[in-house]
């Protein structure tokens, strides 16, 4: 027969591991009630959201993460309940300058219905500064930079590709311009060429062709 004190020290054992696992965890970790109150922090929100985990623990997320009484719009908790499935969004906190990645998943019971939820929480400031200065050197390159799909829709475009194309904005020149190998190149043969040639070394470089602007001209 089974020691009920070996069992003891089994189940003591495994929690300890868990609370380890718990607390090591680099990114601010809540669980969860149904209500969205706060049971348990691993005390790395000091770092990424300026408070301490006791201070945390039986306020709602909402509360804390949105500094708000009540639920908002983006509130993922609010979502995740409602969709049932986990849920995303960035967040800029101006007043700390850092950007947040928050990501709450279910928590479900036996029976499938959800009974909490997993809140975690990222910095991403870096992240989301090195967007930034990519897009200040993207916004204000003196040469076009876009993207396309191999069918010939734009994706992306900058402002001096628009300028040259003679569009008023990338916009208007993405809007517009729905087939790039019929509606840009004057040689629609050039294009595929630079398909082929794209597929065949993964790189195309000092590829010229000539382009129509939005008036016709060449």
């Amino acid at each position: 027969m089974d020691n009920p004190g070996d069992d003891r020290e089994r189940i003591v054992r495994e929690l300890r591991n868990w609370q380890e696992i718990f607390a090591a965890i680099p990114d601010g970790v809540w669980l969860l009630d149904l209500e969205g109150r706060v049971i348990q922090s691993n005390g790395k929100f000091e770092q990424g959201l300026g408070i301490r985990a006791e201070e945390a623990v039986g306020r709602h997320c909402y509360q804390i993460v949105h500094r708000a009484d009540g639920f908002v719009e983006r509130c993922p908790f609010q979502r995740m309940q409602q969709t049932g499935v986990p849920e995303s969004v960035e967040l800029e906190d101006r007043q700390r300058g850092v950007w947040l990645q928050v990501t709450v998943s279910p928590i479900r019971d036996e029976s499938g219905a959800i009974a909490g939820a997993v809140h975690l929480v990222r910095d991403i400031t870096e992240r989301k500064r090195a967007e930034q200065q990519y897009r200040s050197i993207f916004e204000n390159a003196v040469e076009g930079i876009f993207r396309t799909t191999p069918d010939g829709r734009f994706l992306l475009a900058n402002p001096a590709l628009a300028r040259m194309a003679g569009y008023d904005s990338p916009e208007e020149l993405m809007r517009e311009v729905t087939d790039i190998e019929r509606q840009i190149y004057v040689d629609p043969e050039r294009r595929q060429e630079l398909n082929r040639l794209l597929k065949e070394w993964g790189i195309v470089r000092e590829f010229e062709h000539m382009g129509y602007r939005k008036d016709g001209s060449v």
